[in-house]
């Protein structure tokens, strides 16, 4: 992958948001963290990434808020978003699909995050630099 792909990252828990951060630029990403939902929407009202993966427990605003307000921005409903969460419910899965989310994988999970961008961006290949 010759080029950065900007993500933005959103997710309330500092440790695991650095450990994903760390693990996206490793494989040659650029990454914009978020700990909020109302923190995710203003960035993203002055830049638009090419990803973003939102955890589905966020203070102020859920994640499943974030993607609705994302999905009806016509400037922004374009944007693949992963959901995320601690752990896989049903009815969550179901509500992201419902919502356009373009996944929804249980954290930690590296490899299924690499799987999950890789097939969002059409990625053919990740290379850890």
């Amino acid at each position: 992958m010759t080029q950065r792909y900007e993500i933005v990252l959103i997710e309330q828990d500092f440790k695991e948001v650095n450990r994903t951060a760390d693990i996206l630029w490793h494989y040659g990403f650029s990454v914009a963290k978020a700990e909020s939902g109302i923190e995710a929407l203003e960035m993203l009202y002055v830049q638009t990434p090419k990803l973003i993966v939102s955890n589905v427990d966020l203070p102020e605003f859920s994640g499943f808020d974030v993607l609705k307000s994302i999905k009806n921005n016509n400037r922004l409903k374009h944007i693949p978003v992963i959901m995320t969460a601690k752990v896989l419910e049903e009815s969550n899965i179901h509500k992201s699909k419902r919502l356009g989310a373009a996944a929804y994988i249980k954290i930690p999970s590296n490899c299924t995050l690499l799987y999950a961008i890789k097939r969002s961006l059409n990625l053919e290949l990740l290379e850890a630099r």
